[in-house]
């Protein structure tokens, strides 16, 4: 394989807590990758720079006939990040689609209870646990010169090396895009009409999912405006206390219903996301060709772009919450549960809310008639 990339899905925070021992693992599995197979990797490590996004979505999207592996790095942190489950879900996504879901190796670096739940209600665990990881819980704690840690790092190397190997031997074909049998082929109104078909659900599950989050939003703001006027009257820390309470059994209701609505939502988007991408693609050869009306085309762009202003209306400033959650989270134990909860649900929002704004974006690059 030529120009070889690998890329590591991690948490920065979790690389700073382990004095960048992530990061460096990283390293530490290319360098030994490279030793087996002779080849050299390009790795997809440093999401600080701001071409981060663009250059793995591109990468990936172009092709995977030259990436060697995807390995996310399981911590608590990893599924209360957007990115990180944009990233997850983007490649286990065309890598399925392509028939080579091999080439995702997960590590669980902490173990916690939501990864080994009997039945998991985040999407984003259940789909991890459709993969093979290697366990790390142990193995973190040795130093890097220990044999153990050598050892561990040489099996996940050798791990990536037999899977290379055997795709290669295999001549598994992995095209940018599988190009369907003309028989089966759908029309660009055939993948419309598919794509309408699971607008319904979903749009209802988004209103739902604005009203919840307008009572959240109407908790926290009670909640704060009585703590700001006991402050000016100067009542005690537990006059305010009283109130954190009030407010945490308040949050309890609406929490549990964003954290049944917000899963919901996301599996149902990833279905509509990926006939929209579709037709999205699609575009440009139907304007070339003539196939579609324009004023169709026009009119399919425009509903789309309606669409997903509406959607990031509904779920309002859902960043601007999650980080009020996390200094409200450390401010007493009586909430710390439920708030957690409420930010975890958020950042799957999160995720949504920029796939939806993808589609804006992708249809502002095109040239439409």
């Amino acid at each position: 394989m030529s120009e070889t990339s690998g890329f590591w899905s991690y948490v920065h925070k979790d690389d700073a807590a382990e004095s960048e021992r992530i990061s460096q693992l990283a390293r530490d599995v290319v360098s030994q990758f490279e030793m087996i197979s002779g080849e050299s990797i390009s790795l997809f490590l440093d999401r600080d720079s701001m071409e981060w996004g663009e250059k793995w979505r591109s990468k990936i999207d172009t092709t995977l006939a030259s990436v060697a592996f995807f390995v996310p790095i399981l911590t608590p942190r990893y599924f209360l990040s957007a990115e990180c489950r944009r990233e997850l879900n983007f490649f286990a996504r065309r890598a399925s689609e392509l028939g080579i879901p091999e080439l995702i190796m997960p590590i669980k670096y902490i173990d916690f209870p939501g990864l080994t739940d009997e039945v998991p209600v985040d999407d984003a665990i259940t789909l991890i646990r459709s993969f093979q990881w290697e366990d790390w819980t142990e193995t973190r704690f040795c130093s890097r010169t220990s044999p153990e840690y050598r050892q561990a790092v040489a099996r996940l190397a050798e791990r990536m090396h037999r899977v290379n190997s055997a795709l290669e031997t295999n001549a598994v074909v992995v095209p940018a895009l599988a190009e369907p049998a003309e028989d089966d082929e759908l029309g660009f109104v055939d993948v419309i009409a598919k794509a309408e078909q699971a607008f319904p659900e979903w749009s209802t599950t988004l209103g739902e999912l604005g009203q919840a989050i307008a009572e959240i939003g109407e908790v926290m703001a009670t909640a704060g405006a009585e703590i700001e006027d006991g402050v000016k009257r100067g009542e005690s820390y537990s006059a305010r206390l009283a109130v954190i309470e009030v407010a945490a059994g308040n949050l309890e209701e609406p929490t549990t219903r964003i954290e049944s609505l917000a899963n919901a939502y996301s599996s149902q988007l990833h279905n509509v996301d990926d006939g929209i991408s579709l037709i999205i693609k699609m575009i440009p050869a139907e304007i070339e060709n003539q196939t579609t009306p324009s004023t169709d085309i026009k009119f399919f762009c425009d509903s789309l772009t309606s669409l997903a202003d509406a959607a990031a209306e509904a779920l309002g400033h859902i960043g601007t919450m999650t980080e009020v959650l996390e200094q409200t989270e450390g401010s007493t134990r009586t909430i710390r549960p439920v708030v957690r909860r409420l930010r975890k649900s958020l950042t799957l929002l999160l995720e949504a809310k920029d796939i939806t704004q993808n589609w804006v974006t992708e249809i502002d690059k095109l040239t439409l008639p």
